[in-house]
């Protein structure tokens, strides 16, 4: 399994990464979200190939899509220090 330090997946061109792209992170459910999110991605990609921006669709969980504000916390693990035990 994938797991992503929000919980949510990661769908979109890795910032900076070039022709770098992400599916994953679905942290075990990924069967009933990988479809239409693979689906979601090559719409992307198929713009990106045509020299066009497309918009993610509508109906596609903001949360999911790859940001720089989601990168820079993908690395943050300051958080296991506040861990109680």
């Amino acid at each position: 399994m994938g797991f992503s330090n929000d919980a949510l997946p990661y769908v979109g061109q890795v910032p900076g990464g070039g022709n770098k792209w992400v599916i994953g992170g679905f942290t075990g459910h990924g069967m009933p979200r990988i479809f239409l999110a693979a689906k979601a991605l090559v719409e992307q990609l198929l713009a990106k190939e045509r020299g066009e921006r497309e918009e993610w669709p509508r109906w596609f969980p903001r949360g999911f899509i790859v940001r720089k504000e989601r990168e820079r916390k993908i690395f943050d693990m300051s958080y296991l220090s506040k861990s109680p035990l």
